[in-house]
C-alpha cells in the first residue's frame, strides 16, 4: 500500500521566510511610529519653545518701552534740574557780588567815621 505523503519541509521553509518577512515588517513599521513619535515631541517642543520665545520678546518689547519712558523722564528732569542749578548759580554769583561790595562800602563807610570822631585828628 501505498500511502501519499506531503513534504513538509518545503512549507517549513517557505513559512519561516514568511514570519521573518513579517517580523521585519513589523520592526520597521514600529521603528517608523517611534521616529514619527519622536519627531511629533520634537516638533511640540519646537513650537512650545517658539512660542515661548515669542512671548520673551514681547515682554523684553514691553520692559524696554517702560524703562525707555523712565530714562527718557529722567533726562528731562536732570535738564530742568540742571537748569535751575544754573540759573541759582548766575543768581548766587551776582548777589555774592552785591555782598562783597557791601562789605566793601561798610569798610570804607566805618573809616571814614572812624577818622571823624578820632581825637588826635589835626
Amino acid at each position: 500500500m501505498n500511502v501519499p505523503s506531503v513534504s513538509i519541509d518545503g512549507y517549513k521553509e517557505i513559512l519561516k521566510s514568511r514570519l521573518d518577512a513579517a517580523l521585519a515588517f513589523e520592526t520597521s513599521f514600529r521603528d517608523f511610529l517611534l521616529t514619527a513619535g519622536t519627531r511629533s515631541v520634537q516638533s511640540s517642543v519646537a513650537l512650545n519653545t517658539l512660542a515661548k520665545s515669542q512671548d520673551a520678546m514681547k515682554t523684553y518689547a514691553v520692559l524696554h518701552d517702560i524703562k525707555k519712558r523712565e530714562y527718557d523722564d529722567a533726562v528731562e528732569s536732570n535738564e530742568k534740574a540742571e537748569q535751575i542749578f544754573n540759573t541759582a548759580q548766575a543768581e548766587l554769583g551776582q548777589l555774592g557780588n552785591k555782598f562783597q561790595q557791601g562789605i566793601e562800602k561798610y569798610k570804607v563807610d566805618q573809616i571814614k567815621e572812624a577818622t571823624r570822631k578820632s581825637p588826635g585828628r589835626l
